[in-house]
């Protein structure tokens, strides 16, 4: 029978004690201390002076054991001799292992410092749970002043604070962070904090309970997962609701991957939320670019570009009680496109409202503008302009009967965007399915789609498979991205190819199609040289509009108006030949005002996108610019 020695014990003993910590290591060297100081003592104690008692004789042992500047003071070799040796192991002892034991536990005290387990002394701040692809562009967002910077707070205008929850911000979070130039300026407001987001208990790392907003981006179930990306966030705000509140439950932006879960994730939290189902919201987005060449681009500049527009809002202040007609002239540096409401409880979007609409105290004006610094109620200037010729009202280009759609990869997204073209009745389409994932996998998912399609098994990377598509012989090809590869990167690596390869095979065609293509990665845009791409950065964009929904929640009602199917949508339209010529912006806005539109911009052919232009901007109009319009019904 094996049986430990007693040496063995006596090792697993010290071991034990060493374990526990800083303190029990300086109590150890302690005892080592006295029990050397004792025999140091003893080995003296025969050649001691007279009238020195025992303990006067451990003293003068421990003396030169903790002070190497006694090491002269003593006479006689043996003497000497046990002074050396003291003084030798003094240096082991005090200089070295008391130094080693302070430097260790300093180390390790940094080490739980950095890791952020620390709870944040933080109220009213915004709050982000999750380190995943939408982190760090919802982070920028928000602590840029184009993404309104500035927050309400007890009446107050103040900078908020934002906690990141991430699993572990030692390994490449907060480098990852910090390497972004603007949140590297901003870093006094921004803490980040270790922790589960599946662990109540952690959320109050980030006083998850006292904050002003939360935001759960969701992760993309590439690769897939024993536990869903939704499933996830139905536990987060099941935690949320466990955690104590001191006024109220915080507002919730939560990121779904299907709209199915929307009921579930409703039950599950109990305070003021906001739901963005990522499937149905880039189906929308695809919709609204293959039904209105040009969108995806107006889309990019105001959900993407730093550089670019987009939504915000703003009190009616001086409005109040006016029609909608007056507001024209108020604004300089921004376009009011509509109003908010609130309707028992919900917000209702009145965008391109008629102009005898008046405006209450509690509506909220929509405006599109650069920064929220642009937004500022001036007097109106009544200058008198040349109102331009008559013309025949704007008409958009009716999609023909039998259009046919060619969609190129697989993922959550497709058989909802399948299901979002079977509402619009008025076009006839017929898509073709393309991708490696078996026919039964998918044809399961579409058993309920009231549209012509047809689903095919190959890799369309493949130069001789995708000559066999015939690619040409389509109005539209549809590029998605990959679920089932590892990354986004993968999935967009494969969606580029493809896109060169489309590229390359329609060289030598009379006909080339709208091709739109859909990245996770903005930094891929630049790989995508293809004038007749048009390319939707949906990662990113679902990333703007949680981070826009956390500040302005009304803006949802917005953004469900811009992308329905009867809704008011963004459209291209080329400008009508009686307003060829030279005139400023201000009489283009008023000319297609008249005709129930709303003019955003401007797109030159060959040109980037110009939303929100300068009202006393002269333009030199001519054949081949296009308007950027908003109208709900322009056929009819």
């Amino acid at each position: 029978m094996f049986q430990l020695r007693v040496v063995d014990r006596l090792k697993y003993y010290l071991e034990r004690q060493l374990a526990k910590g800083a303190l029990y290591q300086l109590l150890v060297v302690w005892v080592l201390v006295a029990i050397i100081s004792v025999i140091g003592g003893l080995l003296v104690m025969w050649v001691r002076e007279p009238g020195q008692t025992a303990s006067e004789i451990i003293w003068w042992s421990f003396l030169r054991l903790s002070d190497p500047g006694y090491l002269g003071d003593d006479e006689g070799m043996w003497r000497r001799f046990i002074s050396t040796i003291l003084t030798v192991l003094g240096y082991v002892l005090f200089m070295g292992t008391l130094v080693a034991i302070m430097t260790q536990w300093l180390f390790r005290k940094m080490r739980t410092l950095e890791q952020g387990l620390t709870p944040v002394a933080l109220q009213q701040h915004l709050v982000i749970l999750g380190w995943n692809s939408r982190t760090l562009p919802i982070a920028t967002e928000l602590m840029s002043t184009r993404g309104g910077a500035y927050l309400d707070i007890k009446g107050k205008k103040t900078k908020p604070k934002l906690a990141i929850l991430a699993d572990d911000i030692t390994l490449g979070p907060s480098a990852e962070l910090f390497s972004n130039q603007l949140l590297y300026k901003q870093r006094r407001r921004v803490v980040m904090r270790s922790g589960s987001i599946l662990n109540p208990v952690h959320m109050h790392r980030v006083a998850a309970g006292k904050a002003r907003a939360v935001i759960i981006p969701s992760r993309s179930d590439f690769g897939g997962s024993l536990l869903s990306a939704d499933a996830e966030v139905v536990k987060i705000l099941l935690s949320l609701n466990m955690q104590e509140h001191e006024a109220g439950r915080p507002a919730v932006v939560a990121e779904l991957q299907s709209v199915d879960k929307i009921p579930l994730a409703l039950h599950s939290y109990h305070g003021p939320l906001q739901l963005v189902a990522s499937d149905i919201a880039i189906a929308r987005m695809v919709t609204q670019s293959l039904l209105h060449p040009g969108v995806a681009e107006v889309l990019n500049n105001l959900l993407v570009d730093p550089k670019g527009c987009q939504l915000h809002l703003a009190q009616p202040g001086m409005l109040q009680g006016r029609t909608w007609k007056e507001v024209d002239g108020h604004f300089e540096a921004a376009i009011p496109i509509g109003l908010v409401r609130a309707e028992e409880g919900h917000w209702v979007p009145l965008l391109n409202p008629a102009p005898e609409t008046r405006i209450t105290a509690q509506d909220k004006l929509v405006l599109l503008a650069d920064h929220s610094q642009d937004i500022v109620l001036l007097p109106p200037k009544h200058k008198v302009e040349k109102a331009l010729p008559e013309s025949l009202k704007l008409t958009r280009k009716v999609a023909r009967s039998g259009k046919r759609i060619l969609v190129l990869g697989w993922n959550n997204k497709v058989p909802t965007f399948v299901h979002q073209l079977a509402s619009f009745r008025e076009h006839d389409f017929e898509l073709t399915l393309v991708s490696s994932l078996a026919v039964e996998e998918r044809q399961s998912l579409l058993v309920d789609a009231d549209i012509r399609y047809q689903l095919q098994q190959l890799d369309y990377t493949i130069p001789g498979n995708m000559q066999k598509l015939q690619p040409a012989s389509f109005d539209t090809v549809i590029l998605f991205g990959s679920d089932r590869l590892q990354t986004g990167e993968e999935a967009d690596a494969r969606s580029i190819v493809a896109n060169q390869l489309l590229d390359y095979l329609l060289k030598s065609s009379s006909r080339r199609p709208q091709i739109l293509l859909e990245l996770t990665d903005p930094n891929n845009v630049g790989f995508v040289h293809t004038a007749g791409s048009e390319v939707l950065q949906t990662s990113s964009m679902i990333s703007h509009v949680l981070a826009q929904l956390a500040v302005y929640p009304e803006l949802r009602a917005v953004y469900d108006e811009l992308l329905a199917a009867n809704g008011n949508n963004m459209i291209l339209l080329p400008v009508p030949d009686e307003w060829f010529g030279v005139h400023s912006f201000r009489q283009l806005q008023r000319a297609v005002s008249e005709q129930g539109a709303v003019l955003l911009g401007l797109k030159e052919e060959n040109q980037p996108l110009a939303l929100n232009v300068e009202p006393a901007k002269v333009i030199d109009i001519a054949q081949g610019l296009q308007l950027v319009i908003m109208q709900s019904n322009l056929d009819g």
